[in-house]
């Protein structure tokens, strides 16, 4: 069963292409906690990077509620081995100040380019040191697409993060899924709404939005009209089809949108007459944030 893990990036930044309202306010981000588990969340997905979400959460969540956060482990040019490894542990250090946590269920290597790099044997030696320490109850990556697969690197990672969503089906679809399952490791997905994009209707969405896609979501909308779905409620059916996740992580801007989110969720059913595949979206630059060509 595939359980909601809560986004962080939404907590300490102005995260997602159809957010209009920018950071969000402390108050907000302390009743989006507090509601989390009110309502059955007890796993947080952050990083040092995304503003002030790691100390807004060291503030206000119960620590019953499982931390995954995230570090950068590439290296500097011309550093030494001995300083590299001091100043990651050093931010280690400062995430888990801020999380007000002696540990934290999981640490993932944030840049996915440090798998193929010659620093990979060194984070992963890290990442085991501070797992025997008990600092690091887990260790992992956050994945982008195909390319970034190691598969040697990844036999060594209890979980993986990856992005998959009812338009970003590239990874299920090349049988990476089983594969990661059958080495024991545990997978993640992150936006299942492409940034939003998926829960809101195309003509909602920013002008620089390819028209490839903006066409994509047309017609995926006509189709949900048709079976009597939205296309947000058929993005969370199909995420829970998927028997080889454990988690999905959702960011909310309100303690609002995490209930409609949660009320989806739960009432989110798979229609035995949908094709996921024929939804799947084939081009990189179309499903991958990285590769958008925002104009503003």
């Amino acid at each position: 069963m595939v359980n909601l893990c809560l986004g962080g990036a939404q907590i300490g930044t102005d995260y997602g292409v159809t957010n209009l309202s920018g950071s969000m306010s402390s108050e907000e981000a302390r009743l989006i906690l507090k509601t989390s588990t009110e309502v059955g969340i007890y796993m947080i997905d952050t990083a040092g990077c995304y503003g002030h979400s790691e100390s807004l959460i060291g503030q206000n969540s119960v620590k019953e509620v499982g931390v995954i956060t995230k570090l950068d482990f590439r290296m500097h040019s011309n550093e030494a081995q001995d300083s590299y490894k001091m100043r990651m542990r050093n931010e280690l250090v400062k995430s888990l100040e801020r999380l007000q946590r002696e540990s934290v269920t999981a640490l993932l290597i944030h840049d996915c380019r440090v798998l193929s790099s010659d620093t990979i044997s060194t984070a992963i030696g890290l990442l085991k040191e501070w797992k025997e320490e008990g600092l690091v109850l887990q260790l992992g990556c956050s994945l982008y697409e195909l390319n970034d697969i190691e598969e040697g690197s990844c036999r060594e990672m209890d979980i993986v993060q990856m992005p998959i969503s009812v338009y970003d089906q590239r990874i299920k679809k090349y049988g990476w899924l089983k594969r990661l399952k059958d080495m024991g490791i545990s997978i993640h997905a992150r936006s299942m709404y492409l940034q939003g994009l998926l829960a809101v209707r195309a003509e909602r969405w920013p002008s620089w939005v390819d028209y490839r896609l903006k066409s994509h979501h047309e017609a995926f909308e006509r189709y949900a009209a048709k079976i009597n779905q939205s296309t947000a409620s058929l993005a969370c059916a199909y995420i829970k089809s998927i028997e080889e996740l454990d988690y999905v992580v959702v960011g909310v801007r309100s303690v609002n949108e995490l209930n409609c989110l949660v009320g989806l969720w739960e009432q989110a059913h798979v229609p035995g007459q949908v094709r996921w595949d024929k939804w799947g979206v084939e081009s990189d630059e179309l499903v991958d944030p990285r590769k958008w060509r925002n104009t503003n």
